[in-house]
């Protein structure tokens, strides 16, 4: 008597063991599934902010359809020096270009551009909107360009990695399901 009610003990135990087990399970799945989502939607936004940049720089250079010749007044660099995170002293140097611009038209008369590579007294062409107020400067900064670019490219790359992952979790078979389609096999074949 006393083994059978050990037994039926053993196997409540069991059962409410397995029903913590199963419960754990899924609250890690769920705790996963969250997790990914909001990967998926900072991948989403880095993307749309990339975009974004890429779209930006695209219509102002469809816009700004009339060119002028700027004239680069001055050329200044200004260095400062501070430390990496291993101590290191690093120099870090701005470039501070002032563009004038002597065509009437042109909204914008004086530019100033943090970027290398003009000259002092050199031309440059700036391309300017006749309708409004926006303009850019030719071989001016592309930080835009390479901002976006990376944001979009690694928006992307994310979210075919995170497609990737899921797709390989989900083809993933469990030990326990190999063993029931053996089973199955071998009461087929009888």
């Amino acid at each position: 008597m006393a083994s059978r009610r050990k037994k039926k003990e053993r196997q409540k135990l069991e059962a409410q063991r397995q029903e913590l087990e199963a419960k754990k399970k899924k609250r890690a799945k769920l705790a996963i599934r969250i997790i990914l989502a909001f990967l998926v939607i900072v991948d989403l936004v880095l993307a749309g902010a990339g975009i974004n940049y890429l779209k930006t720089e695209y219509e102002l250079k469809k816009k700004c359809t009339a060119e002028a010749v700027g004239y680069v007044t001055d050329v200044k660099v200004t260095t400062r020096t501070s430390r990496s995170r291993r101590g290191r002293p690093t120099t870090v140097r701005t470039y501070h270009t002032y563009i004038e611009v002597n065509d009437s038209k042109c909204p914008v008369h004086e530019i100033y551009i943090e970027k290398d590579g003009f000259k002092e007294g050199g031309n440059v062409k700036v391309y300017y909107d006749p309708d409004g107020y926006s303009y850019y400067v030719e071989g001016g900064p592309k930080d835009k360009i390479i901002i976006g670019s990376v944001l979009t490219a690694l928006g992307v790359l994310m979210l075919v990695f995170k497609g990737w992952l899921v797709y390989i979790l989900r083809d993933r078979k469990k030990p326990e399901d190999k063993k029931d389609n053996a089973g199955e096999k071998d009461k087929q074949s009888i």
